[in-house]
């Protein structure tokens, strides 16, 4: 297929991007390390190359293409390296039989990218921001999708297959080949410093868990990032072990750190972590060498500014809140203010007893020091679709430190340092599993150490073997479910619409009428519903939280609400039957029941109904 041919260039752009910015670095690694080095920089490099082409509003597919002939043809000793790299040979080890796992699992995943989008996230924002980017030529505000305020640099490069024209699938296989790399970035860490045997089964350890098979073929950020988070970690193990290129691996280790704050809002708190870290190695390294210190702490300020400041300075340049609208209880901007308490109440739903500022008492903090535990039993509670059981694996290290050798704990040590100062950032927030994801891989390779000793010296080793064959017992049907619903939907086995015929309430039928059937200089209002990404018209969000474009509280009858509408140019009207605004978010922030009541009233007494199913109304005002 076409669209997995422009990948590959897409891939192997973002490759050379990277190779040729790791040769200034000077660093001695193998191949296999070059080229996850590579792809990692050039994931950074790329995305940040995009947002400022954005900015300056060059995003053009014309521009793209002389762009990556430019890099091909600096990239010839590239090439040469890439053409001259001996590849081992494959033995009948434990190490081949997981390659094979891994390669069956992301065959997999690549057709299952190719069906049709259905979460409801990545059509809200993931995909849909990168959409209005391309279709201007620019990155532009767009104030009735606030997630486009918020940090979200991978999407940046689902701008280039948006410009090209391969939509859905674009986004899908970039987020599932990143998703691949992430478990090639555990076995590359594994192999490097801890234990090569064991590498194959750490990239099937992080690759096979129920919440990554879940996500991994999907345009979503959370599995991508543990990738970056997995390169500042591997820069880290650079910076402890070799001396010889201190400033080298400090500089990566930045940049990896720093481009989680523009990955997404929540890996902001993963740049923290890394970021404490790091600082707590460097002063505890140089203390009696301030200079020195002082040296390296302005470089790796200086690095974490440079990848991290220009997002940040865009958004405060154009809403005066660097991290808007979360900072509106500063700027006193009414709709960031209004923004604010309504995050405030989902995120007191969404957390209930294990987060937010209860974590303070004494309570919190024993919730805290069982983290690994409630992570492993109760994973529902951390609003889980299949949980990631067994997940206490994961800290195994923990539990068995004797299990890693004297000269491997301290690497384990800071891995497990990184993940609980994540974590007790996580719990005050949004304590999501997936948002675990940008420090999860950190662990990894430890465990898939830890787990080997343990099955080759442990008196355990039963047990343990039993708990790993449960694993792949678990995750195998989990993978096979998936499987069964998404591999026809890539195979275009089923049409779009029987694909996504149990796809929550999804509104695609009205979307495609919308598309056949309204003049191309439609405006469609969009009201209690959000998943916009495949309307070929131009639209606005209704919804209070997205939007900061109708101010809703000036609004108090149907007749008024119509006279706001037609003012701002609208033509027609969607309507979700499904009533996403009914939670005790919306509700005790924007009183949304007011609001769908004018508008039903609106619809019968101003409205010309063109459209109606189980999901949607099309309705021409």
């Amino acid at each position: 297929m076409i669209i997995l041919l422009v990948m590959v260039f897409v891939l192997l752009f973002i490759y050379l991007v990277g190779a040729n910015a790791l040769r200034f670095f000077k660093l001695k690694q193998s191949g296999y390390e070059h080229a996850l080095f590579s792809f990692g920089l050039g994931g950074v490099i790329t995305a940040l190359g995009i947002f400022y082409l954005g900015i300056f509003k060059l995003l053009y597919k014309e521009l793209f293409l002389a762009l990556f002939i430019l890099v091909v043809i600096l990239s010839f000793s590239e090439f040469k390296r890439l053409f001259s790299m001996k590849l081992p040979r494959p033995g009948v080890n434990l190490n081949t039989l997981f390659f094979l796992g891994f390669i069956a699992l992301f065959a997999g995943n690549i057709v299952m990218s190719l069906a049709p989008n259905f979460e409801i996230d990545s059509l809200v924002f993931h995909t849909a921001v990168p959409r209005v980017y391309a279709f201007e030529h620019a990155v532009v505000e767009i104030p009735f999708n606030l997630h486009a305020y918020e940090p979200h640099g991978i999407q940046m490069l689902y701008v280039i297959t948006e410009l090209f024209g391969f939509n859905e699938q674009g986004p899908q296989l970039i987020a599932a080949s990143f998703s691949a790399l992430a478990a090639l970035a555990a076995a590359g860490i594994t192999h490097k410093y801890f234990s090569r045997k064991a590498a194959g089964f750490a990239a099937i350890l992080f690759y096979s868990m129920p919440m990554i098979i879940e996500r991994s073929s999907q345009p979503m950020v959370d599995v991508p990032l543990a990738f970056f988070g997995g390169m500042a970690f591997f820069s880290f193990l650079g910076l402890l072990n070799d001396k010889k290129n201190t400033t080298a691996w400090l500089i990566l280790t930045s940049i990896f750190a720093a481009s989680l704050s523009y990955w997404k809002i929540t890996s902001i708190f993963a740049h923290v972590a890394v970021g404490a870290v790091l600082l707590f190695w460097l002063v505890k390294t140089y203390r009696a060498s301030p200079a020195t210190l002082v040296r390296y702490l302005f470089i790796s300020g200086m690095v974490m500014i440079i990848i991290a400041g220009p997002w940040f300075l865009w958004v405060f340049s154009h809403t005066g809140d660097p991290l808007y609208p979360y900072f509106g209880f500063i700027t006193e901007d009414p709709a960031s203010l209004k923004s604010y308490e309504f995050r405030f109440h989902l995120l007191e739903a969404e957390r209930g007893e294990y987060g937010g500022p209860q974590s303070l008492n004494h309570r919190g903090l024993l919730r805290y020091l069982s983290l690994p535990a409630l992570l492993t039993f109760k994973p529902f509670t951390f609003n889980n679709v299949l949980g990631m059981t067994p997940f206490f694996l994961m800290f195994l290290p923990l539990f068995a430190f004797k299990a890693i050798p004297q000269d491997k704990r301290r690497m384990t040590g800071y891995a497990l340092l990184i993940f609980f100062v994540y974590l007790l950032i996580w719990q005050f927030t949004n304590p999501s599993l997936r948002y675990i994801f940008p420090v999860l891989l950190m662990l990894v390779p430890s465990t898939a150490y830890a787990i080997f000793w343990v099955l080759q010296r442990s008196r355990y080793r039963y047990v343990i073997a039993a708990l790993i064959i449960l694993l792949l017992l678990f995750s195998g049907p989990v993978w096979a479910g998936i499987a069964a619903k998404r591999i026809p939907g890539g195979l275009g086995l089923v049409t779009e619409e029987q694909y996504l015929a149990d796809a929550f309430y999804n509104p695609i039928k009205a979307i495609k009428f919308v598309n056949a059937n309204t003049p191309d200089d439609a405006y469609i209002y969009i009201f209690r519903e959000s998943r916009a990404y495949r309307f070929e018209r131009r639209y606005l969000l209704g919804e209070p939280h997205l939007q900061h474009v109708i101010d809703y509280d000036s609004i108090e009858t149907p007749e008024e609400f119509y006279i706001v509408l037609k003012e701002m140019g609208f033509t027609h009207i969607v309507f979700g039957k499904f009533n996403s605004w009914t939670n005790d978010a919306n509700r005790l922030t924007y009183n949304t029941d007011r609001l769908t009541e004018m508008m039903e009233q609106l619809i019968q007494e101003q409205g010309t109904i063109l459209y109606e199913d189980d999901v949607s109304l099309v309705v021409e005002i």
